[in-house]
Protein backbone atom coordinates (compact mmCIF):
# COMPACT_ATOMS: atom_id res chain seq x y z
CA UNK A 1 0.00 0.00 0.00
CA UNK A 2 3.11 2.39 1.21
CA UNK A 3 4.51 1.78 -2.62
CA UNK A 4 1.39 1.95 -4.47
CA UNK A 5 0.36 5.30 -3.76
CA UNK A 6 3.74 7.15 -4.09
CA UNK A 7 2.74 6.85 -8.22
CA UNK A 8 -0.29 9.17 -7.06
CA UNK A 9 1.23 12.13 -5.53
CA UNK A 10 4.38 14.25 -6.86
CA UNK A 11 7.67 15.28 -5.01
CA UNK A 12 10.24 17.30 -5.52
CA UNK A 13 13.87 16.75 -6.21
CA UNK A 14 15.98 13.69 -4.24
CA UNK A 15 12.59 11.70 -3.96
CA UNK A 16 13.83 7.62 -3.74
CA UNK A 17 10.91 5.65 -3.34
CA UNK A 18 9.79 4.38 -6.97
CA UNK A 19 13.16 2.85 -7.08
CA UNK A 20 12.50 0.47 -4.29
CA UNK A 21 8.60 0.03 -5.39
CA UNK A 22 10.39 -1.27 -8.56
CA UNK A 23 13.12 -3.17 -6.56
CA UNK A 24 10.36 -4.55 -4.14
CA UNK A 25 7.88 -5.98 -7.79
CA UNK A 26 11.14 -7.79 -8.77
CA UNK A 27 11.59 -9.42 -5.19
CA UNK A 28 8.07 -9.93 -5.04
CA UNK A 29 8.01 -12.23 -8.20
CA UNK A 30 11.15 -14.17 -7.69
CA UNK A 31 9.82 -14.67 -4.48
CA UNK A 32 6.48 -15.92 -5.86
CA UNK A 33 8.29 -18.19 -8.86
CA UNK A 34 9.97 -20.10 -6.05
CA UNK A 35 7.78 -20.68 -3.02
CA UNK A 36 4.58 -20.67 -5.32
CA UNK A 37 2.85 -18.64 -2.79
CA UNK A 38 0.59 -16.22 -5.18
CA UNK A 39 0.33 -13.61 -2.10
CA UNK A 40 4.00 -12.58 -2.84
CA UNK A 41 2.00 -11.85 -6.79
CA UNK A 42 -0.50 -10.05 -5.14
CA UNK A 43 1.36 -7.66 -3.51
CA UNK A 44 3.49 -7.12 -6.27
CA UNK A 45 0.22 -6.42 -8.60
CA UNK A 46 -1.07 -4.19 -6.06
CA UNK A 47 2.04 -1.92 -7.21
CA UNK A 48 2.11 -2.27 -10.51
CA UNK A 49 -1.88 -1.43 -11.05
CA UNK A 50 -0.46 2.18 -9.28
CA UNK A 51 2.47 2.36 -11.57
CA UNK A 52 0.16 1.46 -14.63
CA UNK A 53 -3.22 3.86 -13.56
CA UNK A 54 -0.77 6.89 -13.25
CA UNK A 55 1.59 6.78 -15.90
CA UNK A 56 1.45 9.99 -18.02
CA UNK A 57 -0.26 9.79 -21.31
CA UNK A 58 3.51 11.09 -22.62
CA UNK A 59 5.02 7.70 -20.81
CA UNK A 60 6.36 9.29 -18.35
CA UNK A 61 6.75 6.94 -14.89
CA UNK A 62 8.45 9.23 -12.48
CA UNK A 63 6.94 11.04 -9.92
CA UNK A 64 8.63 14.39 -10.38
CA UNK A 65 6.92 17.66 -10.27
CA UNK A 66 5.93 18.73 -14.18
CA UNK A 67 9.50 20.27 -15.55
CA UNK A 68 11.49 18.46 -12.96
CA UNK A 69 10.75 15.17 -14.73
CA UNK A 70 14.65 14.90 -15.99
CA UNK A 71 15.77 16.49 -12.92
CA UNK A 72 19.70 15.36 -11.99
CA UNK A 73 18.34 13.39 -9.40
CA UNK A 74 17.05 10.51 -9.25
CA UNK A 75 14.76 10.96 -12.20
CA UNK A 76 16.03 8.38 -14.90
CA UNK A 77 16.98 6.29 -12.32
CA UNK A 78 13.91 6.07 -10.82
CA UNK A 79 12.27 4.93 -14.15
CA UNK A 80 15.05 2.51 -14.35
CA UNK A 81 14.01 0.29 -11.62
CA UNK A 82 9.97 0.76 -12.31
CA UNK A 83 10.78 -0.90 -15.90
CA UNK A 84 12.77 -3.27 -13.96
CA UNK A 85 9.28 -4.35 -11.88
CA UNK A 86 7.41 -4.22 -14.40
CA UNK A 87 9.22 -6.36 -16.92
CA UNK A 88 9.47 -8.86 -13.90
CA UNK A 89 6.02 -8.96 -13.49
CA UNK A 90 5.28 -8.96 -17.21
CA UNK A 91 7.18 -12.20 -17.14
CA UNK A 92 5.63 -13.73 -14.86
CA UNK A 93 2.11 -12.67 -15.64
CA UNK A 94 2.08 -12.25 -19.06
CA UNK A 95 0.07 -8.91 -18.20
CA UNK A 96 0.72 -6.82 -21.71
CA UNK A 97 -0.21 -3.75 -19.52
CA UNK A 98 3.06 -3.93 -17.84
CA UNK A 99 5.32 -4.28 -21.04
CA UNK A 100 2.69 -1.42 -22.61
CA UNK A 101 3.79 0.96 -19.34
CA UNK A 102 7.59 -0.07 -19.67
CA UNK A 103 8.07 0.44 -23.37
CA UNK A 104 6.04 3.89 -22.82
CA UNK A 105 8.66 4.78 -20.35
CA UNK A 106 11.90 3.70 -22.00
CA UNK A 107 10.59 5.85 -25.16
CA UNK A 108 9.40 8.51 -23.51
CA UNK A 109 13.42 8.93 -22.01
CA UNK A 110 14.88 7.70 -25.21
CA UNK A 111 12.69 10.50 -27.53
CA UNK A 112 14.44 13.04 -24.67
CA UNK A 113 17.98 12.31 -25.10
CA UNK A 114 18.25 10.69 -28.66
CA UNK A 115 16.75 14.07 -30.14
CA UNK A 116 18.78 16.92 -31.90
CA UNK A 117 20.30 19.18 -29.29
CA UNK A 118 19.38 16.89 -26.26
CA UNK A 119 20.75 17.76 -23.12
CA UNK A 120 23.09 15.76 -21.84
CA UNK A 121 22.85 12.23 -20.41
CA UNK A 122 25.78 12.75 -17.84
CA UNK A 123 24.32 15.46 -16.41
CA UNK A 124 23.42 14.35 -13.14
CA UNK A 125 24.18 12.77 -9.91
CA UNK A 126 26.88 10.15 -8.64
CA UNK A 127 29.75 10.80 -10.69
CA UNK A 128 27.25 11.17 -13.94
CA UNK A 129 26.04 7.84 -13.76
CA UNK A 130 22.81 7.82 -12.78
CA UNK A 131 21.13 8.08 -16.25
CA UNK A 132 22.85 5.49 -17.68
CA UNK A 133 22.03 2.76 -15.55
CA UNK A 134 18.71 2.34 -18.05
CA UNK A 135 21.25 0.72 -20.25
CA UNK A 136 20.24 -3.24 -18.59
CA UNK A 137 16.37 -2.63 -19.36
CA UNK A 138 16.25 -1.31 -22.80
CA UNK A 139 18.06 -4.26 -23.67
CA UNK A 140 15.44 -6.42 -21.91
CA UNK A 141 13.00 -4.21 -23.58
CA UNK A 142 14.35 -4.71 -27.18
CA UNK A 143 14.70 -8.03 -26.62
CA UNK A 144 10.90 -8.82 -25.91
CA UNK A 145 9.72 -5.77 -28.59
CA UNK A 146 12.39 -5.68 -31.14
CA UNK A 147 12.14 -2.30 -31.37
CA UNK A 148 15.31 -0.91 -32.25
CA UNK A 149 14.75 2.49 -30.81
CA UNK A 150 15.81 0.90 -27.55
CA UNK A 151 18.95 -0.96 -29.15
CA UNK A 152 19.72 2.73 -30.47
CA UNK A 153 19.35 4.32 -27.13
CA UNK A 154 21.25 1.46 -25.81
CA UNK A 155 24.22 1.85 -28.15
CA UNK A 156 24.52 5.49 -27.51
CA UNK A 157 25.22 5.15 -23.96
CA UNK A 158 28.06 3.21 -24.71
CA UNK A 159 29.59 5.82 -27.08
CA UNK A 160 28.73 8.44 -24.69
CA UNK A 161 30.86 6.73 -22.06
CA UNK A 162 33.52 5.74 -24.10
CA UNK A 163 33.51 9.64 -25.31
CA UNK A 164 34.13 10.94 -22.04
CA UNK A 165 36.94 9.99 -19.44
CA UNK A 166 34.60 6.91 -17.81
CA UNK A 167 35.76 4.79 -20.72
CA UNK A 168 33.87 1.55 -19.30
CA UNK A 169 34.31 -0.79 -22.12
CA UNK A 170 38.06 0.29 -22.76
CA UNK A 171 39.23 1.52 -19.65
CA UNK A 172 39.55 -1.89 -17.63
CA UNK A 173 43.04 -3.34 -18.26
CA UNK A 174 44.75 -5.88 -16.15
CA UNK A 175 47.52 -3.73 -15.27
CA UNK A 176 48.26 -1.32 -12.36
CA UNK A 177 44.50 -0.28 -10.73
CA UNK A 178 42.60 1.55 -13.59
CA UNK A 179 39.45 1.81 -12.53
CA UNK A 180 40.84 4.80 -10.50
CA UNK A 181 41.72 6.09 -13.95
CA UNK A 182 37.63 5.85 -14.79
CA UNK A 183 35.49 9.49 -14.46
CA UNK A 184 33.28 7.29 -12.54
CA UNK A 185 34.21 5.43 -9.08
CA UNK A 186 30.24 5.34 -7.77
CA UNK A 187 30.92 1.78 -6.71
CA UNK A 188 26.46 0.76 -7.55
CA UNK A 189 26.27 2.69 -10.46
CA UNK A 190 29.21 1.60 -11.90
CA UNK A 191 27.83 -2.34 -11.57
CA UNK A 192 24.48 -1.93 -12.62
CA UNK A 193 26.02 -0.14 -15.66
CA UNK A 194 28.43 -3.02 -16.29
CA UNK A 195 25.62 -5.23 -15.53
CA UNK A 196 24.08 -3.14 -18.58
CA UNK A 197 26.93 -4.09 -20.67
CA UNK A 198 26.92 -7.61 -20.33
CA UNK A 199 23.23 -7.69 -21.67
CA UNK A 200 23.86 -5.78 -24.39
CA UNK A 201 26.90 -8.35 -25.22
CA UNK A 202 23.97 -10.93 -24.87
CA UNK A 203 21.95 -9.57 -28.04
CA UNK A 204 25.34 -7.72 -29.95
CA UNK A 205 27.59 -10.40 -29.21
CA UNK A 206 30.51 -7.89 -29.55
CA UNK A 207 33.41 -9.91 -27.74
CA UNK A 208 35.14 -6.29 -25.84
CA UNK A 209 31.81 -5.89 -24.20
CA UNK A 210 31.91 -9.28 -22.45
CA UNK A 211 36.28 -8.78 -21.84
CA UNK A 212 35.47 -5.40 -20.06
CA UNK A 213 32.96 -6.68 -17.72
CA UNK A 214 35.59 -9.79 -16.95
CA UNK A 215 38.43 -7.58 -16.49
CA UNK A 216 36.39 -4.83 -14.49
CA UNK A 217 35.34 -8.07 -12.17
CA UNK A 218 38.68 -9.22 -12.13
CA UNK A 219 39.99 -5.63 -11.16
CA UNK A 220 37.23 -4.98 -8.58
CA UNK A 221 38.36 -9.10 -6.78
CA UNK A 222 41.99 -7.98 -6.65
CA UNK A 223 41.36 -4.43 -5.51
CA UNK A 224 38.46 -3.65 -3.61
CA UNK A 225 36.42 -6.22 -2.51
CA UNK A 226 37.74 -6.81 1.07
CA UNK A 227 37.62 -10.25 3.46
CA UNK A 228 34.46 -9.91 3.55
CA UNK A 229 33.12 -10.02 0.13
CA UNK A 230 31.99 -6.55 -0.02
CA UNK A 231 33.29 -2.54 -0.71
CA UNK A 232 33.54 0.79 -1.13
CA UNK A 233 34.10 4.08 1.44
CA UNK A 234 31.75 6.28 0.87
CA UNK A 235 29.93 4.56 -2.11
CA UNK A 236 33.18 4.95 -3.72
CA UNK A 237 35.54 2.46 -5.26
CA UNK A 238 39.25 3.97 -3.74
CA UNK A 239 43.14 3.49 -4.01
CA UNK A 240 43.65 0.16 -3.06
CA UNK A 241 40.01 -0.12 -1.50
CA UNK A 242 40.31 -4.21 -0.16
CA UNK A 243 43.75 -3.18 1.97
CA UNK A 244 43.33 -4.33 5.59
CA UNK A 245 41.72 -2.18 8.00
CA UNK A 246 39.17 -2.18 10.81
CA UNK A 247 36.70 -0.33 9.37
CA UNK A 248 34.87 2.02 11.42
CA UNK A 249 31.38 2.64 10.79
CA UNK A 250 32.00 6.63 10.54
CA UNK A 251 34.04 5.85 7.02
CA UNK A 252 30.64 4.24 5.44
CA UNK A 253 32.52 1.22 4.03
CA UNK A 254 30.81 -1.93 2.88
CA UNK A 255 27.77 -0.81 1.64
CA UNK A 256 24.81 -3.38 0.79
CA UNK A 257 24.10 -2.49 -2.43
CA UNK A 258 27.66 -2.76 -3.55
CA UNK A 259 27.78 -6.24 -1.67
CA UNK A 260 23.88 -7.23 -4.23
CA UNK A 261 25.72 -5.62 -7.21
CA UNK A 262 28.97 -7.53 -7.31
CA UNK A 263 27.30 -10.64 -6.68
CA UNK A 264 24.57 -10.02 -9.19
CA UNK A 265 27.49 -9.07 -11.68
CA UNK A 266 29.10 -12.06 -10.95
CA UNK A 267 26.03 -14.39 -11.27
CA UNK A 268 25.56 -12.67 -14.95
CA UNK A 269 29.37 -13.46 -16.01
CA UNK A 270 29.15 -16.90 -15.03
CA UNK A 271 25.53 -17.88 -16.80
CA UNK A 272 27.92 -16.33 -20.07
CA UNK A 273 30.98 -18.50 -19.04
CA UNK A 274 30.54 -21.14 -16.94
CA UNK A 275 33.53 -20.49 -14.29
CA UNK A 276 32.83 -21.45 -10.79
CA UNK A 277 35.01 -18.79 -9.51
CA UNK A 278 32.32 -16.25 -9.31
CA UNK A 279 30.45 -18.46 -7.20
CA UNK A 280 33.86 -17.98 -4.95
CA UNK A 281 32.71 -14.11 -4.67
CA UNK A 282 28.89 -14.85 -4.19
CA UNK A 283 29.70 -17.06 -1.37
CA UNK A 284 32.12 -15.75 0.09
CA UNK A 285 30.00 -12.48 0.41
CA UNK A 286 26.48 -14.36 1.14
CA UNK A 287 27.67 -15.99 4.81
CA UNK A 288 30.16 -13.12 5.50
CA UNK A 289 28.47 -9.37 4.78
CA UNK A 290 25.09 -10.20 3.84
CA UNK A 291 23.88 -12.67 6.64
CA UNK A 292 25.93 -10.05 8.71
CA UNK A 293 23.97 -7.04 7.70
CA UNK A 294 20.62 -8.88 8.07
CA UNK A 295 18.74 -8.18 11.23
CA UNK A 296 17.94 -11.40 13.14
CA UNK A 297 14.31 -10.83 12.81
CA UNK A 298 14.36 -10.69 8.80
CA UNK A 299 12.93 -6.99 8.62
CA UNK A 300 15.60 -4.95 7.42
CA UNK A 301 19.77 -4.65 6.55
CA UNK A 302 22.40 -2.23 7.44
CA UNK A 303 23.18 0.40 5.05
CA UNK A 304 27.06 0.40 5.81
CA UNK A 305 28.68 -2.79 8.07
CA UNK A 306 32.07 -1.93 9.39
CA UNK A 307 34.58 -4.43 10.60
CA UNK A 308 35.01 -3.09 14.18
CA UNK A 309 32.68 -1.71 16.86
CA UNK A 310 28.79 -2.59 17.07
CA UNK A 311 26.64 -4.38 14.38
CA UNK A 312 24.25 -2.49 12.69
CA UNK A 313 21.32 -3.92 11.29
CA UNK A 314 19.02 -1.54 9.63
CA UNK A 315 19.09 1.88 7.96
CA UNK A 316 19.19 5.19 10.06
CA UNK A 317 15.89 7.02 9.81
CA UNK A 318 17.72 9.64 7.61
CA UNK A 319 19.27 6.94 5.14
CA UNK A 320 17.39 5.90 2.00
CA UNK A 321 16.16 2.44 1.70
CA UNK A 322 18.07 0.90 -1.00
CA UNK A 323 20.13 -1.53 0.99
CA UNK A 324 17.05 -2.77 2.21
CA UNK A 325 15.71 -4.01 -0.80
CA UNK A 326 18.54 -4.93 -2.64
CA UNK A 327 19.80 -6.92 0.28
CA UNK A 328 16.31 -9.18 -0.15
CA UNK A 329 17.57 -9.48 -3.91
CA UNK A 330 20.22 -11.27 -2.72
CA UNK A 331 18.22 -13.88 -0.94
CA UNK A 332 15.79 -13.78 -3.47
CA UNK A 333 17.94 -14.95 -6.46
CA UNK A 334 21.09 -16.56 -5.08
CA UNK A 335 18.99 -20.17 -3.94
CA UNK A 336 17.89 -19.72 -7.82
CA UNK A 337 21.69 -20.74 -8.49
CA UNK A 338 21.98 -23.63 -6.63
CA UNK A 339 21.28 -25.98 -9.47
CA UNK A 340 21.63 -24.23 -12.59
CA UNK A 341 20.76 -26.18 -15.73
CA UNK A 342 22.04 -25.96 -20.06
CA UNK A 343 23.72 -27.66 -22.75
CA UNK A 344 23.41 -31.01 -21.17
CA UNK A 345 25.30 -29.75 -17.92
CA UNK A 346 23.67 -30.16 -14.10
CA UNK A 347 26.03 -27.55 -11.80
CA UNK A 348 25.82 -27.68 -8.62
CA UNK A 349 27.08 -24.07 -7.41
CA UNK A 350 26.45 -23.49 -4.36
CA UNK A 351 26.17 -26.07 -0.84
CA UNK A 352 22.51 -25.95 1.16
CA UNK A 353 20.06 -28.04 2.08
CA UNK A 354 17.68 -28.37 -1.00
CA UNK A 355 16.11 -29.54 -3.58
CA UNK A 356 15.07 -29.05 -7.23
CA UNK A 357 13.22 -30.30 -10.09
CA UNK A 358 15.06 -29.39 -13.45
CA UNK A 359 13.17 -28.81 -17.05
CA UNK A 360 13.26 -32.24 -18.18
CA UNK A 361 11.76 -33.74 -14.57
CA UNK A 362 14.91 -34.69 -13.02
CA UNK A 363 14.61 -34.30 -9.61
CA UNK A 364 18.16 -32.73 -7.99
CA UNK A 365 18.68 -33.23 -3.91
CA UNK A 366 21.05 -32.00 -1.56
CA UNK A 367 21.98 -32.35 2.08
CA UNK A 368 24.26 -30.74 4.20
CA UNK A 369 25.39 -29.12 7.73
CA UNK A 370 27.32 -26.35 5.54
CA UNK A 371 28.78 -24.08 6.40
CA UNK A 372 29.64 -25.82 9.71
CA UNK A 373 30.29 -28.71 8.06
CA UNK A 374 31.42 -29.60 4.46
CA UNK A 375 30.00 -32.94 3.55
CA UNK A 376 27.27 -32.36 1.34
CA UNK A 377 25.45 -35.58 -0.06
CA UNK A 378 23.72 -35.17 -3.52
CA UNK A 379 21.20 -37.17 -5.09
CA UNK A 380 20.44 -36.86 -8.67
CA UNK A 381 16.96 -38.66 -9.38
CA UNK A 382 15.32 -39.63 -13.56
CA UNK A 383 12.82 -41.43 -14.42
CA UNK A 384 13.75 -40.90 -18.38
CA UNK A 385 17.86 -40.94 -18.38
CA UNK A 386 18.90 -43.84 -20.98
CA UNK A 387 22.31 -44.55 -21.87
CA UNK A 388 21.07 -45.21 -25.37
CA UNK A 389 19.63 -41.58 -25.69
CA UNK A 390 22.62 -39.12 -24.78
CA UNK A 391 20.08 -36.53 -25.31
CA UNK A 392 18.49 -37.49 -22.11
CA UNK A 393 21.65 -37.67 -20.07
CA UNK A 394 23.34 -34.36 -18.20
CA UNK A 395 27.23 -34.60 -17.13
CA UNK A 396 26.85 -32.83 -13.39
CA UNK A 397 29.32 -30.25 -13.08
CA UNK A 398 30.16 -29.84 -9.41
CA UNK A 399 31.92 -26.52 -7.96
CA UNK A 400 35.02 -27.35 -5.98
CA UNK A 401 35.57 -24.05 -4.48
CA UNK A 402 38.86 -22.86 -4.00
CA UNK A 403 39.08 -22.32 -0.41
CA UNK A 404 38.67 -26.35 0.20
CA UNK A 405 42.59 -27.19 0.08
CA UNK A 406 41.61 -30.92 0.25
CA UNK A 407 38.90 -32.30 -1.26
CA UNK A 408 36.93 -36.06 -2.06
CA UNK A 409 34.11 -36.79 -4.05
CA UNK A 410 32.34 -40.47 -4.11
CA UNK A 411 30.35 -41.76 -6.83
CA UNK A 412 29.60 -45.68 -6.60
CA UNK A 413 32.88 -47.07 -6.63
CA UNK A 414 34.99 -43.96 -8.10
CA UNK A 415 36.34 -41.99 -6.26
CA UNK A 416 37.63 -38.86 -7.31
CA UNK A 417 39.93 -35.70 -5.40
CA UNK A 418 42.69 -33.24 -6.25
CA UNK A 419 45.25 -35.77 -6.80
CA UNK A 420 43.14 -37.67 -9.25
CA UNK A 421 40.98 -35.61 -11.06
CA UNK A 422 41.38 -32.48 -13.48
CA UNK A 423 38.62 -29.67 -13.13
CA UNK A 424 36.74 -27.71 -15.89
CA UNK A 425 36.62 -23.74 -15.10
CA UNK A 426 36.64 -24.81 -11.41
CA UNK A 427 34.17 -27.94 -11.59
CA UNK A 428 34.54 -31.40 -11.04
CA UNK A 429 32.97 -33.08 -14.13
CA UNK A 430 31.10 -35.96 -12.84
CA UNK A 431 28.96 -38.27 -15.74
CA UNK A 432 25.35 -37.99 -14.85
CA UNK A 433 21.99 -40.79 -14.93
CA UNK A 434 22.46 -43.39 -17.45
CA UNK A 435 19.20 -45.37 -16.19
CA UNK A 436 16.13 -44.28 -14.87
CA UNK A 437 17.06 -44.38 -10.93
CA UNK A 438 18.98 -42.32 -8.03
CA UNK A 439 22.92 -41.02 -8.84
CA UNK A 440 24.19 -40.53 -5.13
CA UNK A 441 27.34 -38.33 -5.00
CA UNK A 442 29.02 -37.68 -2.00
CA UNK A 443 31.43 -35.05 -1.75
CA UNK A 444 33.77 -33.80 1.26
CA UNK A 445 35.37 -30.49 1.31
CA UNK A 446 38.45 -29.90 3.81
CA UNK A 447 36.94 -26.93 6.05
CA UNK A 448 40.63 -25.64 6.67
CA UNK A 449 41.24 -22.83 8.87
CA UNK A 450 43.76 -20.13 7.25
CA UNK A 451 45.73 -17.21 8.45
CA UNK A 452 46.03 -13.90 7.31
CA UNK A 453 48.40 -11.61 8.30
CA UNK A 454 48.58 -7.96 7.68
CA UNK A 455 50.09 -4.62 9.46
CA UNK A 456 46.50 -2.81 10.51
CA UNK A 457 46.73 0.26 12.36
CA UNK A 458 50.83 0.23 12.76
CA UNK A 459 50.28 -3.24 14.55
CA UNK A 460 50.89 -6.18 13.27
CA UNK A 461 47.65 -8.41 13.23
CA UNK A 462 45.90 -11.57 11.75
CA UNK A 463 42.09 -12.60 10.00
CA UNK A 464 41.48 -15.97 10.13
CA UNK A 465 39.26 -17.58 8.16
CA UNK A 466 37.46 -21.01 8.12
CA UNK A 467 35.94 -22.32 4.69
CA UNK A 468 34.11 -19.45 3.37
CA UNK A 469 33.56 -18.22 6.64
CA UNK A 470 35.81 -14.53 7.90
CA UNK A 471 35.92 -14.58 12.01
CA UNK A 472 35.97 -11.94 14.59
CA UNK A 473 35.85 -11.73 18.28
CA UNK A 474 32.95 -10.86 20.04
CA UNK A 475 32.49 -9.29 23.24
CA UNK A 476 29.95 -11.70 24.37
CA UNK A 477 32.00 -14.32 24.93
CA UNK A 478 34.25 -11.97 27.28
CA UNK A 479 36.63 -11.13 24.85
CA UNK A 480 37.42 -7.14 25.45
CA UNK A 481 37.56 -5.01 21.86
CA UNK A 482 40.83 -3.36 23.30
CA UNK A 483 44.11 -4.29 24.51
CA UNK A 484 43.72 -8.15 23.20
CA UNK A 485 46.01 -9.99 21.43
CA UNK A 486 46.50 -13.87 20.48
CA UNK A 487 49.84 -15.46 20.27
CA UNK A 488 50.72 -16.71 17.22
CA UNK A 489 52.88 -20.21 17.37
CA UNK A 490 55.52 -21.04 14.64
CA UNK A 491 53.01 -18.66 12.50
CA UNK A 492 49.88 -20.15 12.91
CA UNK A 493 46.97 -19.33 14.98
CA UNK A 494 46.01 -22.98 17.01
CA UNK A 495 42.23 -23.11 17.06
CA UNK A 496 39.66 -25.38 19.02
CA UNK A 497 36.54 -26.09 17.53
CA UNK A 498 33.33 -25.70 20.17
CA UNK A 499 30.68 -27.16 18.94
CA UNK A 500 26.93 -25.67 20.22
CA UNK A 501 23.45 -25.73 18.71
CA UNK A 502 22.73 -22.31 18.68
CA UNK A 503 24.14 -18.83 18.69
CA UNK A 504 27.15 -18.63 16.25
CA UNK A 505 27.39 -20.42 12.94
CA UNK A 506 30.79 -21.38 14.32
CA UNK A 507 32.95 -20.93 17.39
CA UNK A 508 36.20 -21.30 18.39
CA UNK A 509 38.44 -21.00 21.10
CA UNK A 510 42.18 -19.77 20.45
CA UNK A 511 45.45 -19.30 22.99
CA UNK A 512 46.12 -15.22 23.44
CA UNK A 513 46.04 -12.56 25.75
CA UNK A 514 43.76 -10.20 27.41
CA UNK A 515 45.47 -7.36 28.61
CA UNK A 516 48.24 -8.94 29.00
CA UNK A 517 47.14 -12.35 30.45
CA UNK A 518 46.47 -15.58 29.06
CA UNK A 519 42.89 -16.43 28.26
CA UNK A 520 41.10 -17.79 25.96
CA UNK A 521 39.97 -15.64 22.77
CA UNK A 522 36.78 -17.01 20.88
CA UNK A 523 36.02 -15.95 17.28
CA UNK A 524 33.10 -16.78 15.93
CA UNK A 525 31.60 -16.10 12.18
CA UNK A 526 31.57 -12.53 11.33
CA UNK A 527 27.92 -12.85 10.32
CA UNK A 528 26.82 -13.80 14.17
CA UNK A 529 29.80 -11.66 15.54
CA UNK A 530 28.24 -8.44 17.29
CA UNK A 531 25.01 -9.43 15.74
CA UNK A 532 22.91 -11.23 18.71
CA UNK A 533 23.30 -8.72 20.84
CA UNK A 534 24.13 -5.87 18.41
CA UNK A 535 22.95 -2.81 21.04
CA UNK A 536 25.51 -4.26 23.62
CA UNK A 537 28.06 -6.47 22.39
CA UNK A 538 30.65 -5.48 20.08
CA UNK A 539 33.14 -7.37 17.11
CA UNK A 540 36.69 -7.07 15.62
CA UNK A 541 37.79 -8.72 12.42
CA UNK A 542 41.42 -7.80 12.62
CA UNK A 543 43.23 -8.92 15.74
CA UNK A 544 46.16 -7.64 17.05
CA UNK A 545 49.00 -10.50 17.65
CA UNK A 546 51.68 -10.89 19.87
CA UNK A 547 54.30 -13.65 18.99
CA UNK A 548 56.20 -15.93 20.95
CA UNK A 549 59.12 -15.60 22.22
Amino acid sequence: EEFASIFAGEHDTWFAEPEFAGQFVDACVIYSRRTGDARHLDRARLVVDAMCTYQREDGYLGTYKAGKEFDETFSVWNQTFVIKGLLSFYAATGEERALTASSRCARYISDYYLAPNAPEILKSVNQCLQNTTILEQLVRLYKLTDEERFLEFAQFIVRRWEETTIKFVTAPNEWLNPLLEMGALKAIESLVCYQGIVELYTVTGEDRLLSAAERYWEQLRKNQINIIGSGAYTELWVFHGSRPANLSIDVRPNETCVSWGWARLSLMLFELTGNARYFDAVEQTLYNHIMGAQAIDGSDFSYYQGHVGQKIHEKHPDQYSCCRYRGLHYYAYTPTYLFTEGEGRIYVNLFASAEATLSDGTLIRSTTDFPRDGRVTIEVESSSASADDPHSTSSIFLRIPTWARSWSVRVADRLYSQENAELDSGYLVLPGPTSPGVTTIEADFELRVQVVEADVDHKPSVAVLFGPLTLATDSRFGTPMHGSAIHLSNGEVSLSRVHETDGPIVRFEAPGTIHGEESEITLVDFASAGSLSPNHDEFKLWIPVAHET
